[in-house]
């Protein structure tokens, strides 16, 4: 239990085995109890062309906050391209003419999950479903992972690189279901796939929080979809945002202090951000009557992305000016 604890701390373990063999390890890490920083809408800026009929949507930040991975039918059909920040240099990761949507980066940034149907029309499209892939961020390594008759959707990694969350309809309503075994999937193994959520309600959109202890999806238990949190084993479920309106497509910001999500406000969303766990602070983070979706923070937490009406869109994140804190990690004495 780290409550009421606060600043860098050493973790010292030793392990003795039945030969009397003594082994020893070391690490430091960084408790952060403090209340979150009020924050308030900055520059919201458009980076994907307004002037043309192409259609960007579902980004989704690069674990070293230095490129955007989305979907776009700019190409012929709904691929994943990869821009910078400023929407330039965009480059074509998937070339073919299945549908490819919510793009998702491994820790490491070197691998992306994504969901994917083949682009049919007519009698067929009612056997087609979305599956779940795997491809290097390079575009090579192009690999399914996921199979059978249910729709699998909205994938994203843990933080640690070990799992993957996503929601499907395999057994009729939508649930939320965990890929454990990751690292041996990359390599070729089957998945092993758990079930977190066993109800008649629609769960989806899953997301971790940053230390990897809890999910947040959105659920239509109540009637509307709230947000619920519930521990990475399933247990503990609990309503965590809920008014009258529709709130969905929740994300965690990097540091675990925010909650973005999109609320439904006169027949469109527009994205907000609330303190956790207390939600004494609430924020909107998207342009005025937009109708927008699928905020995500970037790993310094300083801007916002999401989509709204085809386009791809920016919010740079204002913080107070107070007290500066540093020191001297080099050179030493």
């Amino acid at each position: 239990d780290t409550k009421g604890l606060d600043g860098r701390y050493t973790i010292r373990l030793t392990a003795i085995d039945k030969a009397g063999n003594e082994s020893k390890v070391e690490t430091l890490f960084n408790i952060d109890s403090r209340p979150p920083l009020p924050i308030s809408s900055g520059e919201i800026k458009q980076i994907t062309p307004s002037e043309v009929n192409w259609t960007y949507m579902t980004p989704s930040w690069s674990p070293y906050d230095d490129r955007i991975i989305f979907s776009s039918n700019e190409g012929g059909t709904v691929d994943l391209w990869i821009m910078s920040l400023d929407g330039r240099n965009k480059t074509r990761l998937t070339r073919n003419t299945d549908i490819e949507r919510y793009p998702d980066w491994s820790h490491t940034g070197d691998m992306i999950v994504f969901e994917s149907i083949p682009a049919i029309t007519g009698s067929e499209t009612d056997t087609i479903k979305w599956k779940l892939w795997l491809i290097s961020s390079d575009g090579k390594n192009l690999k399914q992972i996921t199979f059978g008759d249910g729709s699998d959707n909205n994938p994203v990694w843990s933080p640690d690189g070990s799992s993957i969350a996503f929601d499907s309809d395999i057994d009729g309503d939508r649930e939320i279901f965990l890929i454990t075994n990751m690292n041996k999937v990359i390599s070729g193994s089957q998945p092993i796939i758990i079930k977190l959520t066993d109800n008649r309600w629609d769960d989806r959109n899953p997301k971790w929080s940053p230390d990897g202890s809890k999910i947040i999806f959105q659920s239509d238990g109540r009637g509307s979809y709230d947000i619920m949190e519930m521990n990475v084993d399933g247990s503990n479920i609990k309503s965590l945002i809920s008014t009258p309106a529709d709130e969905i497509e929740p994300n965690w910001s990097p540091d675990g202090k925010w909650i973005i999500y999109s609320i439904k406000n006169d027949d469109k969303y527009e994205i907000k951000a609330i303190s956790y766990p207390d939600q004494s602070k609430q924020v909107s983070l998207s342009m005025s009557g937009a109708d927008a979706h699928n905020g995500q923070w970037s790993p310094y937490k300083d801007m916002v992305v999401y989509e709204s009406q085809g386009k791809i869109f920016v919010t740079n994140i204002i913080y107070p000016i107070g007290d500066l804190e540093a020191f001297i990690s080099w050179p030493k004495g």
